[in-house]
C-alpha cells in the first residue's frame, strides 16, 4: 500500500504542479503584456471623455496548487461612468483545452486521493489484526489499548504523510528550478498552512477507517462501510449542499437588470435627441464632433463649443445616474446570491472535502470571496474615477476639457476662427481624427486622470482559512474519540 500510495501520489503531484505552473507562466506573461498595452493606449486617446480605465486581476501563483474560482471568473473590468461593473470578463486563459477539463491541482490530489488512501490503510488496522489473530496477543500484554489505538493513528499518519511529503518537495523543486516559478515569504507560509490543512484532511480519512475497523468484525465490512463514509464526505455531501441551497433559495433572473439597462439606454438616447432637437445655429459646426458617452469636438466655433458644455451639463449626470441604479439592483441580486451560498455552506459544513477547499482556495486567493473583493475593489475604483473628473471640474466649468484639448480661455469666436484660417493653409490630408499627432500639437493630456489601481486581494486569506481548518481538526478529534471508545469496548476474542 505505502508503495501504490507513494508511485501514484508522486506522478499525479509532479503532472498537476507541471501542468498548472507552465499554465500559470504563461497566464503571468499574457497579464503583464496586456498590462503594458493597456498603459501606453490609455494615453493616446483623444480627449479625458474616452477615458475608460481597464483593470486586471493578476493570476495567484498559489493557484498551481488550489485553482478554486479563478478559471469560472473573468481577470479583465473595464471601468466606464455610464456603466456599472456588474462582472469581470475576459479570463487569462492560456490553454482553452486546459480550461475545459475538470481541475486537477493539489487540492483534488487531497481531496480524491489521499483521503482514499487514508482510509485503505486504516480500514483493518482493529478488524484485520483480529482475523489474523495478532489483536489479542497484542492486547495480553502490558500494553493499553487507548496506547495502542493512539499509536495506530499516529503511524498511519505518519505512513501516509511520507509518500505525499516526498512527492510534494520533489514538486517543489521542478517549480523552483526548471520553470523558475518563485514566491514571496508570505506566499511560503500559505503554502506550508495548505500542507498542514491537507495532512489534517487525510487524518479525518484515517480516523474514519480506524472507526469503522473497531465497528466491523470482517475486514471486508470495514472497507464497505469507510468507502460509504468517503463518498458521503467527499461527493455526495458538497453536491446535496448545493442542490438543496439552489432548491431553498430562488436566485432572481438577470432579465430584470438586462431590462434595466435596455430601459436606462432609450432614456439616454431620448434626452440626448430631445437636447439636440433645441433650436440650433446653422453651421455651428466646423470641424468634427461626435457625442454619446465619449464625446470630443475636435474644433468649431464659439457657439459649437458652449453647445457642448451644455451637452456635458445635461447628459452626464442621467448616464452616471442611470449606472447607479443598475449598480443597486445588482447588489440586490448579489445579496440572494451570497445568502444562496452561504446557505449551501451551512448544509455542507460537515463535507471535509468542503472545508478543505474552502481552506485552500483562501489560502490561495483563488475563492470566490477573492472574486468578489476583486469585483468590489473595481467598482470603488469607478467611484473614485468619477468623483477625480468630477473634483477637477470636468463635469463642471472645466467641461470644454472634457471634450476637447482647449481650455475656456480658448473658445472665443476669433481663436476659433484663427485655428480654422490657420488649418486651410496646410495640407489637404493634415486632417485626420485618427492621427492623434493632431492632438498633440495643441497640449498632452494630464498625468492624474487615471487614479491608481491597487488590489492586494489574491494575497492568503489566513483569517478565513482558520474557521475550516479548525472545522477538521474538531473532526480529527471527535472521530478519534469515537473510534477509542469503541475500540476500549471492542471484543478481541
Amino acid at each position: 500500500r505505502f508503495g501504490a500510495a507513494l508511485i501514484t501520489t508522486f506522478v499525479l503531484i509532479i503532472v498537476s504542479v507541471w501542468v498548472l505552473g507552465d499554465d500559470f507562466i504563461h497566464r503571468r506573461d499574457l497579464y503583464n503584456s496586456i498590462t503594458e498595452r493597456y498603459s501606453q493606449e490609455v494615453t493616446d486617446v483623444y480627449t479625458v471623455a474616452m477615458i475608460d480605465p481597464i483593470i486586471w486581476h493578476p493570476p495567484s501563483p498559489l493557484g498551481i496548487f488550489a485553482t478554486g474560482d479563478e478559471r469560472r471568473f473573468g481577470n479583465f473590468v473595464r471601468i466606464n461612468r455610464w456603466a456599472f461593473p456588474e462582472r469581470a470578463t475576459e479570463g487569462l486563459s492560456s490553454n482553452e483545452l486546459l480550461n475545459s477539463l475538470p481541475s486537477f491541482d493539489l487540492l483534488t490530489v487531497f481531496t480524491m486521493v489521499i483521503s482514499l488512501f487514508g482510509v485503505l490503510f486504516s480500514y483493518d488496522a482493529v478488524c484485520g489484526e483480529k482475523e489474523h489473530g495478532t489483536l489479542k496477543l497484542l492486547c495480553t500484554n502490558s500494553l493499553r489499548r487507548g496506547t495502542l489505538f493512539a499509536v495506530k493513528f499516529l503511524a498511519i499518519n505518519v505512513v501516509l504523510a511520507l509518500p505525499f511529503l516526498l512527492s510534494f518537495v520533489s514538486a517543489m523543486i521542478l517549480l523552483q528550478f526548471s520553470l523558475g516559478i518563485t514566491f514571496t515569504g508570505g506566499q511560503w507560509l500559505a503554502i506550508a498552512t495548505m500542507l498542514i490543512a491537507g495532512l489534517v484532511f487525510g487524518a479525518v480519512f484515517v480516523a474514519i477507517g480506524l472507526l469503522c475497523s473497531t465497528l466491523s468484525r470482517r475486514s471486508s465490512a470495514a472497507l464497505m462501510l469507510a468507502l460509504l463514509f468517503w463518498t458521503v464526505g467527499n461527493i455526495l455531501l458538497p453536491l446535496a449542499g448545493g442542490r438543496l441551497a439552489g432548491m431553498m433559495v430562488d436566485i432572481p433572473s438577470s432579465a430584470e437588470i438586462n431590462k434595466l439597462e435596455t430601459d436606462n439606454i432609450a432614456d439616454i438616447r431620448d434626452v440626448v435627441n430631445e437636447f439636440w432637437n433645441q433650436p440650433m445655429d446653422e453651421g455651428s459646426w466646423r470641424v468634427h464632433v461626435s457625442f454619446g458617452r465619449r464625446p470630443f469636438v475636435f474644433d468649431a466655433n464659439e457657439y459649437g463649443f458652449r453647445k457642448a458644455i451644455e451637452y456635458v451639463h445635461f447628459v452626464e449626470p442621467i448616464g452616471q445616474q442611470g449606472a447607479n441604479a443598475v449598480g443597486r439592483l445588482v447588489r440586490e441580486h448579489e445579496a440572494i446570491k451570497e445568502g444562496q451560498a452561504r446557505l449551501a455552506d451551512t448544509l455542507s459544513f460537515v463535507s471535509p472535502a468542503h472545508q478543505l477547499r474552502e481552506a485552500m482556495t483562501s489560502l490561495a486567493g483563488t475563492g470566490f470571496d477573492a472574486y468578489s473583493k476583486f469585483i468590489g475593489s473595481a467598482r470603488r475604483y469607478r467611484t473614485a474615477f468619477i468623483d477625480n473628473l468630477r473634483d477637477k471640474g470636468y463635469f463642471g466649468d472645466r467641461a470644454v476639457e472634457f471634450f476637447s484639448r482647449f481650455t475656456m480661455n480658448e473658445i472665443s469666436e476669433d481663436q476659433c476662427q484663427a485655428r480654422l484660417e490657420e488649418r486651410n493653409m496646410r495640407p489637404p490630408d493634415w486632417y485626420n481624427m485618427s492621427d492623434a499627432r493632431n492632438w498633440d500639437e495643441i497640449r498632452p493630456l494630464p498625468d492624474d486622470l487615471v487614479p491608481l489601481f491597487s488590489f492586494d486581494g489574491d494575497k492568503p486569506d489566513f483569517d478565513s482559512a482558520l474557521w475550516p481548518m479548525g472545522t477538521l481538526a474538531i473532526m480529527v478529534l471527535i472521530l478519534f474519540a469515537l473510534g477509542f471508545v469503541s475500540f476500549i469496548r471492542y471484543d478481541i476474542r
